[in-house]
């Protein structure tokens, strides 16, 4: 099932409107602040392309779009990260400029998903920089990272660069609400977060989490 994305709207009518104007582009760089929910926004974008339905899509329920909800679908590739800084190498960049010019196994669309890619390696991006060029017309590439200042020039000029923003705060409060949080708990991440969704979960759910930034907070309050 689709997961369910608070604000950030544009984005998705950003992409519906390049599918219906048949401007669609083979790149995109996904970046905002940690927590903000990038990866979902990311996942969407990829049942999007991935969906079988001719008209509303992502649907989340045909076959295409219940595989990515699994990690399941062989035409969405992650990307192996590796070494201590947990990077995309040129070793994994090379095959991947190798296995993008067989077709997709199940969809007339292949997309590669690279998650959190803040440490990709220049000489990475440079390998990459051929395919992204001229890609073949069904391969896709998705990358989500903090500041799109990660990537070279060469790579920001051929790729659309989207920015994630925190979602109001009725809207986060509901996304904490479903979630399972009581009221209290919603007001009281609310109040150190804003609306930044993965932030007050991760807050909520982390004990130590809590004490730092409540200290930090008394601090800042104190300057204040």
């Amino acid at each position: 099932m689709t997961n369910k994305i608070y604000g950030n709207s544009f984005i998705f009518n950003t992409i519906e409107a390049m599918i219906k104007s048949g401007r669609l582009p083979h790149g995109f760089i996904i970046h905002g602040e940690t927590g903000l929910g990038k990866k979902t926004i990311a996942l969407n974008i990829a049942k999007t392309l991935l969906c079988e339905k001719r008209q509303i899509k992502p649907c989340g329920k045909c076959r295409s779009c219940l595989n990515v909800s699994k990690g399941i679908h062989p035409d969405l590739i992650l990307p192996e990260q590796s070494g201590k800084l947990l990077t995309y190498t040129v070793e994994t960049c090379r095959k991947i400029c190798s296995d993008s010019i067989i077709k997709p196994n199940d969809s007339d669309k292949k997309i590669y998903l690279f998650t959190d890619a803040d440490n990709i390696q220049i000489p990475a991006q440079n390998s990459l920089l051929k395919v992204i060029e001229e890609p073949p017309e069904f391969v896709y590439f998705i990358f989500t990272v903090k500041s799109q200042d990660t990537f070279l020039p060469t790579i920001l000029s051929r790729v659309v660069s989207l920015a994630v923003s925190p979602c109001s705060q009725d809207e986060c409060a509901a996304a904490l609400a479903f979630k399972g949080f009581n009221s209290d708990q919603i007001s009281e991440a609310i109040s150190i977060f804003g609306g930044n969704i993965g932030m007050c979960i991760k807050y909520l759910e982390n004990e130590n989490l809590q004490t730092i930034a409540l200290l930090t907070k008394k601090a800042a309050d104190s300057i204040i």
